[in-house]
């Protein structure tokens, strides 16, 4: 994903990603790592303009959409 992308930006690669592997894969089990260096208040990138610009929600609606995906 580019610098500087957004929630929706991300939702949206997450959602197609995750269709992608149910039409190839059909897994029973998906596990997910997250870290929170993409969100836009990251001390270790939030003035340095090479981080996401992700907002808490916008994280959490990933996690939600994977949980619910198998």
């Amino acid at each position: 994903m580019p610098r500087g992308c957004r929630d929706c930006d991300l939702i949206d690669m997450v959602s197609l990603v995750l269709s992608k592997i149910g039409e190839i894969y059909d897994p029973d089990i998906v596990v997910l790592v997250v870290g929170a260096d993409g969100l836009k208040s990251d001390d270790l990138v939030k003035d340095t303009n090479e981080g996401w610009n992700l907002t808490p929600e916008g994280l959490a609606e990933c996690v939600r959409r994977v949980a619910c995906f198998c």
